[in-house]
């Protein structure tokens, strides 16, 4: 019946209309159908008639199409197909395919936001069917009582998103949704488009029923056949059956066959499928099945086997307590579980976590900075979670600081295209307020209302701050964790062969990576000169500078480096007795990791945002003014003497599981918001 319809259309292709503007949840069509004359004139468009007068009725029952003469030349008609598809008649020369594309690609963008991928395909009623003609040919065996159909007074930004919205709120009544939907609940639902991607979910076979939108009894048989054939199987863990509505792809240009057909897809062959032409018997599938599906045989022959050998009472009394309540409290793996749904601070679990192998053996991830995505520059403040060693990518995205205005819209897209997105602090104080840092700052006064609200989307923090229960929402797990952290692995591959991190040549470095007010404030360069006058008046230490010119007047006293490479200068750190951080607007600087992997000690400001985690009397120590500067350097030198000072093998120690922790952290809320597992429950693929 609906391709009896098509066939009245000639249909073009959109350049509206693409496979990228696909989402696993809300896609709609808008078909625009041009009309060569509005014959009768049509007022208004209803299903159910309620009007007694003959001479407005085409037909006089109450389930009549009523159309009404002295149409007004700019109405449009629309009317349904499926809950996905929405179709206009306007009439020729009233409305410029220019002016249409203009307003509809606008809309495309605007829901796009709230999480609806709208496609759009022009058409036109051939020239020998009449409108009424087409509207017939598909009105008379169409369910009355669940369309959505009518006219609508102009096309303009308004009245269609009056339509649009009120197409939403129709698609998602509940007896609508009844109707298009399967009785059984151990079928599952493709959208075509997902089909179209050739992307099925993974170590899985599927039986795909294909129809279309009032395909006539036929349909409707075949229906209940798949209905009773996912039952029949519902216990067979990888054999799933599935159903998908063809009309958008009929709509798109990409099927003109008929329906219903029914596809296989293997879990043993990517982006190929076979046709099924068994007859509709549970049976006839059975022994299809047992033929080709490599999975549903294993199941047979298990279930055969347990037949043969049926369950022992000890195994009985051995999985008795997985169907039953338990007491967390006397079973630490539950206990573990149990705390990661009612705390948010994660860092003691996640070490309980880690006392288990299997999470020791755990490969672990990275963070590298997300360059791209779709071809779309990202790059600072978002960041890429990848797996260590192997580069594999995560859809897990970190956002770092606050976005710019016009990095808004990458973040959203990220969130579309399924990425879980979680806050990492390493920028400044962010997310601690610090009206000093707002009104210097712009990225940091970017976090405004708008961008408070987008906090809210993310799935959990890494932070480095001493009290985050003060500064964090109180819903959102966490855990102490930097970027700095992951430094070892990093450094260790980088450091020059042939260097001596065992005798110092050098006794002070300091880095500054640029003289702008941007870098001063951000490294605490008047400290750091007031240090070096400091140690230069009481002392003949050196003292690297690594990143800016020094201050005229100690040129001849200070060994400067304005610019090294990465690698040149880990030799030169590593060369070095003691890194200077002067900080306190600093998330947690790298430099500070980098330095305890090549065993040089750091003194720190007491105050730094982040980064005071490592200090302590085997990494370095803290200070906070010029005058006691000298001291400090002096204790540290002492114990490192004595051999109490031992930065690298303490952070070697701490390192150990650092990735594995990070991965925990990352899948324990993968699992928790179900980013584990792909619109129709399956486990995405893993990334190595």
């Amino acid at each position: 019946m609906f391709l009896d319809f098509i066939k009245h259309l000639t249909l073009s292709c959109s350049l509206l209309s693409s496979s990228k503007d696909y989402s696993h949840l809300v896609n709609l069509n808008l078909i625009f159908v041009e009309v060569n004359d509005f014959y009768l004139g049509y007022e208004g468009l209803d299903w159910q008639s309620n009007i007694e007068n003959s001479d407005q009725i085409l037909k006089g029952d109450d389930y009549s199409l009523n159309m009404y003469r002295g149409l007004q030349q700019d109405r449009l008609l629309y009317q349904n197909f499926g809950r996905d598809n929405l179709l206009f008649y306007y009439k020729k020369g009233v409305y410029d395919q220019d002016d249409l594309h203009q307003l509809l690609e606008l809309f495309q963008n605007i829901y796009r936001t709230q999480g609806t991928f709208i496609r759009v395909y022009y058409g036109a009623i051939k020239n020998q069917y009449t409108l009424e003609e087409t509207i017939f040919k598909y009105w008379y065996e169409k369910p009355k009582d669940i369309t959505f159909s009518g006219s609508f007074e102009q096309l303009n930004d308004i009245e269609l998103s009056l339509i649009i919205d009120a197409f939403h709120v129709w698609r998602d009544d509940l007896i609508i949704r009844n109707h298009f939907s399967f009785t059984s609940p151990n079928i599952m639902e493709f959208k075509n488009e997902f089909l179209e991607l050739l992307n099925m979910p993974q170590g899985k076979d599927f039986i795909v029923y294909l129809y279309s939108d009032d395909c006539g009894i036929k349909c409707k048989n075949t229906h209940l056949f798949y209905n009773q054939l996912a039952d029949h199987i519902s216990n067979v863990r990888d054999v799933k059956v599935a159903h998908t509505d063809m009309t958008s792809s009929i709509f798109w240009g990409i099927w003109p066959y008929g329906l219903p057909y029914c596809r296989f897809y293997s879990h043993l062959i990517r982006n190929n499928f076979e046709y099924i032409y068994e007859p509709y018997k549970v049976e006839d599938y059975v022994k299809f099945l047992k033929k080709k599906s490599i999975l549903f045989l294993k199941y047979m022959n298990a279930k055969d086997r347990q037949k043969a050998a049926p369950m022992t009472i000890q195994q009985i009394e051995r999985d008795w307590y997985v169907r039953h309540c338990i007491n967390h409290e006397s079973n630490p793996k539950l206990m573990m579980q149990y705390l990661l749904y009612h705390i948010t601070d994660y860092d003691n679990v996640l070490d309980l976590y880690l006392q288990e192998k299997v999470n020791q053996e755990r490969i672990g991830y990275n963070i590298y900075q997300l360059s791209t995505h779709k071809e779309i520059e990202y790059k600072y403040p978002f960041f890429q979670v990848v797996v260590k060693g192997t580069g594999g990518l995560m859809k897990v995205a970190l956002v770092g600081a606050p976005l710019y205005k016009d990095q808004r819209e990458k973040f959203y897209q990220l969130q579309l295209d399924g990425y879980m997105i979680i806050g990492i602090q390493s920028y400044r104080s962010f997310p601690i307020f610090n009206q000093w840092e707002h009104d210097t700052d712009s990225r940091i006064a970017a976090n405004d209302r708008e961008f408070q609200e987008i906090m809210k989307y993310f799935s959990g923090w890494l932070h480095n701050m001493r009290e985050p229960a003060k500064h964090l929402p109180v819903y959102i797990p966490r855990m102490l964790f930097a970027e700095s952290d992951l430094q070892l692995f990093m450094t260790e591959s980088h450091y020059p062969d042939g260097t001596d991190i065992e005798n110092k040549k050098y006794d002070v470095m300091f880095m500054n990576a640029g003289n702008t007010s941007w870098h001063s404030d951000v490294k605490n360069w008047t400290l750091a000169v007031d240090c070096f006058r400091e140690i230069i008046a009481k002392t003949d230490m050196n003292i690297q500078l690594v990143g800016r010119e020094a201050p005229e007047d100690l040129k001849d006293r200070i060994n400067v480096h304005t610019f090294m490479g990465f690698k040149e200068f880990l030799g030169v750190l590593g060369e070095t007795d003691i890194l200077l951080i002067p900080s306190i607007s600093d998330a947690s600087p790298r430099i500070l990791t980098q330095a305890l992997s090549i065993n040089t000690a750091v003194i720190v400001n007491k105050d730094i945002v982040g980064g005071w985690k490592y200090i302590n009397e085997q990494t370095g120590a803290f200070f906070s003014t010029k005058e006691e500067i000298v001291d400090v350097i002096n204790l540290v030198k002492e114990r490192r003497r004595k051999g109490i000072l031992r930065p690298k093998a303490w952070f070697q120690e701490y390192s150990t599981h650092i990735h594995q922790k990070f991965e925990v952290f990352v899948e324990n809320l993968r699992m928790m918001n179900f980013y584990d597992r792909d619109i129709n429950g399956y486990p995405f693929e893993t990334a190595l």
